[in-house]
């Protein structure tokens, strides 16, 4: 709670906080939650921002790891797209990929910078979500960026063997 106060009370002397709350031009996550890359593209190219995401934090590439768009994350990271970013709720595009299982863009997220040893929300780390979809792609991806098999969460101690 202390954090949060003092983070809102740097952002009020920083003149950052308007920035923080302000409207964003929604166009560009709107056009990554339709799928259609052609639009992504041509927003792009007008300097549309690319991390210009929702009130909660939820960016442009969020969504199109959401949907399992790899056309349109990549479009994204080429364009600058935070690959680290994170919501309100904790989420990383990694945890999305992770989620879904999805080893190619588990891969183009860790080749663009995420961490392969991030925690999300509740302790798990991207290894332990990945192991949790089955899909041994996505396990591997993991530890050939370095995962930590060994990365227990804070709860029950488990390792992504769990």
């Amino acid at each position: 709670m202390r954090l949060a106060i003092c983070l809102i009370l740097l952002l009020q002397v920083t003149g950052n906080f308007g920035r923080l709350y302000a409207e964003t031009d929604a166009r560009l996550v709107n056009a990554v939650k339709n799928v259609d890359p052609m639009a992504v593209r041509a927003l792009l190219e007008e300097g549309v921002d690319v991390n210009a995401g929702e009130a909660d934090g939820t960016s442009p590439l969020h969504w199109a790891v959401h949907r399992d768009n790899i056309e349109t994350a990549k479009l994204l990271i080429e364009a600058g797209a935070l690959v680290m970013a994170v919501n309100r709720y904790g989420v990383q595009p990694l945890s999305l990929a992770c989620v879904n299982g999805n080893p190619v863009i588990i891969d183009l997220l860790l080749t663009a910078g995420a961490d392969a040893n991030t925690t999300f929300a509740e302790g798990e780390t991207a290894l332990m979500t990945a192991a949790r979809t089955g899909v041994v792609g996505a396990v591997e991806k993991l530890l050939a960026h370095g995962a930590n098999v060994n990365a227990t969460e804070p709860w029950r101690g488990q390792t992504a063997l769990m």
